[in-house]
């Protein structure tokens, strides 16, 4: 059986490819320019919960600023990969003690 996870994370596999290109080759460029400050980050790929799943009501915030969250992970500039996304976006909005509700 096909999660809501699994389903999002073909999504976002399947076009991560042409995002990957893109933005290594922009940030190759400002790197040349020494513009490494204004590097294109990573995008903001969410996993749910069971909690989410089974909400009556289901809350997305769009916006959400992601530079830097990988920054011992090549300096918080875009890192090219899914997983390592995935699992520090997970920890920081799943984790319970980190809402106050």
């Amino acid at each position: 059986m096909t999660t809501i996870n699994n389903k999002l994370e073909n999504l976002y596999s399947s076009k991560y490819k042409n995002l990957t290109e893109e933005l290594l080759k922009i940030n190759s460029k400002f790197k040349e320019d020494n513009r490494n400050y204004i590097q294109a980050t990573n995008p903001l790929l969410i996993k749910v919960d069971e909690e989410y799943v089974n909400a009556d009501i289901k809350i997305m915030f769009f916006g959400q600023e992601t530079n830097t969250w990988l920054g011992k992970l090549n300096d918080g500039a875009f890192l090219g990969k899914i997983e390592p996304l995935l699992d520090l976006y997970e920890d920081f909005f799943l984790e319970k003690s980190m809402f106050c509700l």
